[in-house]
């Protein structure tokens, strides 16, 4: 992988069918701290690329129950790191629930996105979101953003909810959470500050070992 020689510190000439470098070599030394690549990846391919080419892979915008298919095809290129976003917020989920329908529609109308989300058993809602967008109707297509795809990606709540959230992904595959605070359901900093709080406390179950 090109990226990987630019970033060893060596000197590096490269001609590719995309890219060309000649004596290229960085401006820094990195020493032993060199930078890890990680990769954003939806579909089948992307994963797999991921598992064989980067030190990690980056999940976006999936409920828990889909990340065990994810490291399915990740794990048949390699053992890259699975990380993921993790969308969560304490506060109130009625309030948070219509900039969460909206979020969710703005990736809906995305193809990667939509096939992601198709992927992850919302293709009815996906194929009405999608159509109501295309009519030029933008109320029916937040309508048409379900409540189970609201409550598994876009997670308001509680303190113990945030926490049962992210303990559901990591023991669905996730090595590491990277916690995405929503702020939706409470007002600024304190709902910022709640999130991170809920998101850094170990369970009590775990607490005890079990």
């Amino acid at each position: 992988m090109l990226l990987r020689e630019c970033l060893s510190g060596d000197t590096v000439t490269f001609a590719g069918d995309y890219y060309q470098v000649r004596k290229f070599r960085l401006g820094v030394e990195p020493g032993e701290r060199k930078p890890k690549i990680v990769l954003g990846a939806l579909g089948e391919g992307m994963l797999r690329l991921a598992g064989q080419e980067a030190d990690g892979v980056l999940l976006n915008y999936l409920p828990a129950s889909h990340v065990s298919w994810c490291v399915e095809q990740v794990r048949r290129g390699g053992n890259a790191t699975i990380y993921a976003n993790i969308h969560v917020g304490v506060g109130d989920r009625e309030a948070a629930a219509p900039r969460a329908r909206y979020d969710l529609f703005s990736y809906a109308v995305v193809d990667a996105y939509a096939n992601s989300f198709t992927r992850a058993g919302y293709g009815d809602a996906i194929q009405a979101i999608r159509a109501a967008h295309r009519a030029g109707d933008r109320a029916g297509a937040l309508a048409a953003v379900p409540d189970e795809m609201v409550d598994a990606i876009d997670v308001v709540g509680d303190e113990t909810l945030v926490r049962e959230t992210i303990s559901a992904y990591r023991h669905a595959g996730v090595d590491v959470p990277v916690i995405f605070p929503l702020t939706w359901g409470a007002a600024g900093q304190d709902a910022l500050e709640s999130t991170l709080r809920a998101a850094i406390t170990r369970p009590a179950t775990a607490a005890h070992g079990i």
